[in-house]
């Protein structure tokens, strides 16, 4: 987090823009989750925190930063320049862990006891473990792919990953998706993060 931070000051630097408070934060989405720190660590529990505590905690660092660190003008300057100096990043995960795809256990895990594979059966997945029945547990099983192995996926790919054996029935979930679909026989979809 602080690391985020001194990079971020470094490139306002760089790029000759203003440096404005920059608060960092750890935000934490679910909220059952619990967060323990040790009571000597104080600066912990005031930068970690759950989803809901955000807009108090930014009207808290409203009083405090009272004066504009930059003008709309420099904000949406800012903004341009963020977008246009973005690269996406694209590691290579299996590459990094020294792994190959015959490492990557495939099929359809159920969500709720985590269990592979799940079938595919009548428009649902069902797990033979605990019986769970889940309409869209292949997104997850998706999600891993274009993290894992690509950011595209043929209908061929799509079959081996999730353990199915038509293509229509692949067809029809990679359809389904708001995909970029390639175009001839041998199509690839391009993946993005399903939530």
């Amino acid at each position: 987090m602080k690391r985020q931070q001194q990079q971020f000051q470094s490139w306002l630097e760089k790029h000759k823009f203003p440096t404005p408070p920059i608060i960092p934060l750890v935000v934490i989405t679910n909220p059952s989750a619990v967060i323990r720190t040790s009571p000597a660590y104080q600066e912990a529990r005031e930068k970690i925190l759950h989803a809901e505590m955000v807009p108090s905690k930014l009207n808290y660092y409203h009083q405090i930063f009272q004066n504009e660190a930059m003008t709309l003008k420099q904000l949406n300057q800012l903004s341009r320049t963020v977008i246009k100096k973005h690269v996406p990043s694209h590691s290579d995960m299996l590459k990094q862990f020294a792994l190959s795809i015959d490492d990557i256990r495939t099929g359809v895990q159920c969500l709720e006891c985590h269990c592979l594979p799940m079938q595919r059966i009548r428009g649902y997945w069902i797990c033979s473990h605990c019986h769970s029945k889940d309409k869209q547990a292949h997104l997850t099983t998706l999600n891993d792919y274009l993290l894992l192995i690509s950011d595209t996926i043929s209908n061929e790919q799509a079959r081996t990953f999730l353990q199915i054996t038509s293509a229509s029935v692949a067809s029809k979930l990679l359809t389904s998706l708001p995909l970029k679909p390639g175009m001839g026989k041998n199509r690839c979809y391009e993946l993005s993060y399903f939530d």
